[in-house]
């Protein structure tokens, strides 16, 4: 379960992430990758044996943080 600290820590992460790509994209290269493995599992099936494993905490959640949530999946179905 992640906690408000982590949660913290990971907006500042993507906050630096952010600021650290412009620099890289200026930087970067062109760069030829492999062609990709297109001879394994089918989608299907892959997406059949997918698994999940979540744990929950017995705790409700708190008002801030069930906004924020129902916020951001609000917006994302924007896109």
């Amino acid at each position: 379960m992640i906690t408000r600290r982590q949660a913290s820590a990971g907006l500042v992460s993507a906050a630096v992430l952010a600021a650290t790509s412009a620099q890289a994209e200026s930087e970067a290269t062109v760069m030829q990758l492999p062609a990709p493995k297109t001879d394994g599992m089918p989608l299907m099936l892959a997406l059949k044996r997918r698994h999940s494993t979540r744990e929950y905490a017995d705790r409700p959640l708190p008002l801030p943080v069930l906004s924020d949530l129902l916020w951001a999946a609000f917006s994302s179905a924007d896109i």
